[in-house]
């Protein structure tokens, strides 16, 4: 990644908002950001992550709009992989560690918007139309963790980011 340019953003910068469509995915060299959510009355602080934490996957991992805003903290500095980059990587690994992505960003997805009374119609067909696998699920699926470990860094540092977030570990 050291090829990548480093991005700036000062406290309060907005990096992304909820809605936007994903341009890459994040990893922070040095600073703190905010994630966060709101259902138009108030806004939900989600997480707060800093240096060496990845961020901006998910909408990458399952196609859909970024599920929430992100906020610089303090002045962090950041790598950004452009979303046609990510998603050549992403194009690259096993079909089974991609499913097993989708899961995840969608089991995050549902656990951001739990208690959200209107979840998007296209949440609603998704949870209807995918069997999620549980954490003992993923965690002992022998197979898939195999398959895991032959993954680049970067690809299994994803991995990691979004089993840590779906099952709510740091």
């Amino acid at each position: 990644m050291d090829d990548l340019p480093v991005l700036h953003y000062s406290p309060r910068d907005i990096i992304f908002k909820e809605n936007d469509f994903a341009d890459g995915v994040y990893l922070i060299l040095k600073g703190k950001i905010e994630i966060s959510q709101s259902d138009g009355n108030k806004t939900e602080i989600l997480a707060t992550d800093g240096d060496n934490c990845l961020f901006g996957e998910m909408a990458l991992v399952d196609n859909h709009k970024r599920s929430a805003t992100v906020t610089a903290i303090e002045d962090t500095f950041c790598y950004r992989l452009k979303a046609r980059d990510f998603e050549g990587k992403l194009s690259r690994v096993d079909k089974d560690v991609r499913k097993a992505y989708q899961e995840l960003a969608l089991t995050i997805r549902v656990n951001n918007k739990e208690n959200s009374q209107n979840l998007p119609s296209w949440l609603e067909y998704d949870m209807t139309h995918t069997h999620i696998r549980t954490e003992e699920e993923i965690g002992h699926d022998k197979e898939l963790q195999k398959k895991i470990e032959k993954l680049d860094p970067f690809m299994k540092s994803v991995f990691r980011v979004l089993f840590a977030t779906a099952f709510k570990h740091s």
